[in-house]
Order: C-alpha cells, then sequence, then structure tokens
C-alpha cells in the first residue's frame, strides 16, 4: 500500500529529489541534514549524515511552519519563506518551496561553522533545484 507522500508525488518524484537531497548534503562538509517535508510534516525525502530521524525533523518542521505562517499572517505579510533557527552548535534555515501544491518545506541543518549568508544561499538554491524537480514532474 502506497503512503500519503507516494499517493501525493509518485514514486518517480522522491527519487529523483532523494538524490538531489543527497547530492546537497555530500558536497557540503558542514551540511548534516537535508530533509524535504509537507507543510504538514510528513516527510518526502531526506539525507541524513548524523544519527537523526528525517520523520521528526519533518513534523517538527511542519510544526515550525505552521507557528510561522501564523505569525507572518498575524502582521499583514502573505507568507513566512525563510525560518532560521541557532543553537551553540547548529544552525537550521527552513525554506518553503515557492508555488507547490501541497506546501512543501526545505529543512537543512549545518554545524555553526557555515556562515549564516552561505547556508541561506545554499538552501535556497536547493530548494530552488527542488520546485524545478516537482514542476517537471508533476
Amino acid at each position: 500500500m502506497k503512503s500519503i507522500v507516494e499517493r501525493v508525488f509518485g514514486q518517480g518524484v522522491l527519487s529523483t529529489v532523494n538524490v538531489e537531497l543527497n547530492l546537497f548534503v555530500d558536497k557540503s562538509f558542514h551540511i548534516r541534514t537535508a530533509v524535504l517535508s509537507t507543510a504538514d510534516g510528513f516527510s518526502i525525502a531526506s539525507s541524513v549524515k548524523d544519527d537523526y530521524s528525517g520523520e521528526k525533523l519533518s513534523a517538527m518542521s511542519g510544526s515550525i511552519y505552521a507557528l510561522a505562517e501564523s505569525v507572518t499572517h498575524e502582521v499583514n505579510e502573505d507568507s513566512c519563506d525563510t525560518m532560521i533557527l541557532e543553537s551553540a552548535s547548529s544552525r537550521i534555515v527552513l525554506c518553503a518551496i515557492p508555488d507547490s501544491h501541497p506546501a512543501v518545506i526545505l529543512t537543512v541543518m549545518s554545524s555553526e561553522k557555515v556562515l549564516l549568508g552561505d547556508l541561506l544561499y545554499s538552501a535556497k538554491a536547493c530548494a530552488g533545484k527542488i520546485k524545478n524537480l516537482l514542476i517537471k514532474t508533476n
């Protein structure tokens, strides 16, 4: 039986996106994890270097995205495109994939050694590639 994500996106899309995430994570020493998920927290694809759960990160990303969307709507903004979380040992960027239906979020986690501007640029570039893959395959 196919999962909800497989029914919505198809196995071909999932495989292609997974390859893209693996390339993205493998080319950077400091990027630890990249997870693509629906806005309601279902994992679409992930590439994880450390011992993290892609499913748990997807669920938490969906919650963070929902909170950020509520805040942006409260201050009369259209939507939230990018969220940044920082801790002593990591940086996490969440990027909404533009024009995705259903809404899709890319979550990228790196070490604290990455410059925030470099991480944002890389995450948004990856989000753009994923957007193009979703458009081509749907």
